[in-house]
């Protein structure tokens, strides 16, 4: 389905150079921030999110996996957890633990637990990975015990981690009755994108594609596209999708999510080796006879209902 354009929602409040944050996005001034951000209690419920670290999920299995193993010996059960240094030259790491067996499976499945808890806390602290994949939900399968999901978590949010990122909603399509009624429902799940913390309308600015295209052309080292949205058994990336590329971390994001059908612009990386010469205001200079804009809902509903 081809991206008629996209919409970003912003606020009055003003930047440094005192101009509000809406007037500098109807220039083309795009702010990025850091995904860790997401978590401030200061944004509304729709802003908030935990971005790149996964709930605990199972992996597309329609790509070879390289991620956490497990194996039943006969003296000992042992499992791995992957842990990923990404650079000039990409470190991966499949490290061991393992535990004695016990007589009964109970025993077994606290002790695998209590076991993985406890390594990787310990490679939190080592922090000597960008990124690990371990595994969860162990169980008994006939006579070996094997786990039905992993997680993705990030571990240099509060240090080196160099990722921004810019989100917009993206209108693939005349917006029918239902998208418009998800996107501006206050008392979904996550709230709506629409609203700020207060509950009030948000100002809105819509940039058709051929313009978004046009001015990010300009610029190199930014990865864009739509965000794919999973459920517990559905997320959209294999361990070797990671591997090759650690921003599809960020382009996945929990179904809770999925009536803001997000578009997003991402540079840096997961350590200071990304680091880039952007700031946290990009300008891509959009002409503004072709974009729209507006601060009340029924002003977007006509924009949305011209498209």
């Amino acid at each position: 389905m081809s991206i008629l354009g996209l919409l970003k929602f912003s606020s009055f409040e003003k930047g440094s150079n005192g101009e509000t944050y809406f007037e500098q996005l109807k220039q083309g001034k795009v702010h990025f921030s850091k995904p860790f951000d997401f978590t401030s209690k200061n944004l509304s419920r729709a802003q908030q999110a935990l971005e790149g670290s996964t709930n605990f999920v199972k992996l597309n299995n329609n790509c070879r996996e390289s991620g956490p193993t497990f194996n039943c010996l006969g003296n000992y059960i042992k499992s791995s957890y992957c842990g990923m240094k990404f650079g000039d030259i990409k470190n991966i790491y499949y490290e061991n633990f393992s535990i004695s067996p016990e007589k009964n499976d109970s025993d077994n499945l606290k002790k695998l637990n209590q076991k993985l808890k406890k390594v990787i806390e310990s490679e939190k602290n080592k922090k000597r990975f960008d990124i690990i994949a371990y595994p969860h939900h162990f169980k008994k399968n006939k006579n070996c015990f094997t786990f039905s999901s992993i997680k993705f978590e990030f571990l240099n949010v509060n240090d080196n981690a160099t990722w921004h990122l810019a989100s917009f909603t993206s209108i693939d399509s005349r917006p029918d009755a239902k998208f418009i009624s998800d996107l501006l429902d206050h008392g979904g799940p996550k709230g709506s994108i629409a609203y700020n913390n207060d509950g009030e309308f948000r100002p809105w600015v819509f940039i058709p594609y051929a313009e978004f295209k046009r001015c990010i052309f300009q610029f190199n080292g930014l990865t864009y596209g739509k965000v794919s949205y999973y459920t517990e058994n559905t997320y959209p990336y294999s361990t070797d999708d990671i591997i090759l590329s650690p921003n599809k971390l960020l382009f996945a994001k929990d179904s809770n999510y999925k009536s803001q059908n997000e578009f997003r612009i991402i540079y840096g990386g997961p350590n200071d080796s990304f680091k880039t010469n952007y700031t946290e205001l990009i300008n891509f200079n959009w002409s503004k006879e072709n974009i729209s804009y507006g601060t009340t809902k029924e002003s977007l509903l006509d924009t949305l209902n011209l498209l």
